[in-house]
């Protein structure tokens, strides 16, 4: 693979304004594989991790560059809903009976 040198400089945060953070990506994902990853890196104004990452998670489907929920889908500690809702109902039927804060 030969490396062509670049002489356009696009900065990743000047981009970010303009365009949608899916088509930032996607300029970043086809970037390196003309240049390189270092070069995208550094045009874009990213880390050669960053860019790694979305090389990685692009799978030929815009929507794969979208950031991802950091929701967590699960926690131990959550009660499940038969007991919240026995809770909820048994504060509506003694709303007096409860610790004082």
């Amino acid at each position: 693979m030969s490396r062509k040198k670049d002489t356009t400089m696009i900065k990743h945060n000047e981009i970010l304004g303009i365009l949608k953070i899916e088509k930032v990506r996607l300029h970043i994902v086809n970037h390196p594989k003309n240049y390189g990853i270092k070069v995208a890196a550094r045009k874009f104004e990213t880390s050669v991790k960053s860019v790694r990452k979305w090389v990685r998670c692009y799978d030929g489907i815009k929507n794969s560059l979208s950031n991802r929920s950091r929701y967590p889908r699960g926690s131990p500690n959550r009660l499940p809903m038969e007991i919240k809702n026995a809770i909820v109902a048994y504060r509506k039927r003694f709303p007096t009976f409860h610790a004082d804060p």
